[in-house]
């Protein structure tokens, strides 16, 4: 287990570690049975922004359909869409936009998730963000 865990209360360690390993069963049970949905390791990350730098698509809509807040930042100000970029969690991001996150969020180096992509060269994703914020920027 991570040691950052160790720093965390049982149920919020539990719930941070099922969100990072993808264990969609563990995390509904310790949210019905009131686990804190936005508790928090010690870098300031939630369950959701574990959930989507990892990869684990059905936990990140778990953890939306329970009310996660999309737009959590941890303490370098990154979201959840921000993890999923830089790491090309391309389901994982197209599922946060199609829920609204925020693309043009800037962390706090004020990078936007786009820019994580193409830092970390994933070219593809990259492009998908641009053409994502072309396309709201039309509405």
């Amino acid at each position: 287990m991570q040691t950052w865990v160790r720093f965390l209360d049982g149920q919020s360690a539990a719930l941070l570690w099922a969100a990072c390993k993808g264990h969609k069963a563990v995390m509904e049970l310790l949210l019905d049975k009131g686990a804190d949905i936005e508790s928090r390791d010690n870098s300031g990350r939630t369950p959701l922004s574990c959930a989507a730098e990892y990869d684990r698509k059905a936990v990140v809509e778990l953890l939306l359909d329970k009310g996660a807040d999309i737009e959590s930042r941890d303490n370098s100000g990154r979201t959840p869409l921000s993890w999923a970029a830089e790491y090309d969690r391309e389901a994982v991001v197209e599922l946060l936009l199609d829920k609204e996150a925020d693309i043009d969020s800037r962390d706090n180096s004020g990078m936007t998730p786009a820019e994580w992509a193409e830092r970390t060269g994933q070219a593809d994703l990259a492009e998908i963000l641009q053409q994502e914020r072309a396309r709201r920027n039309m509405v």
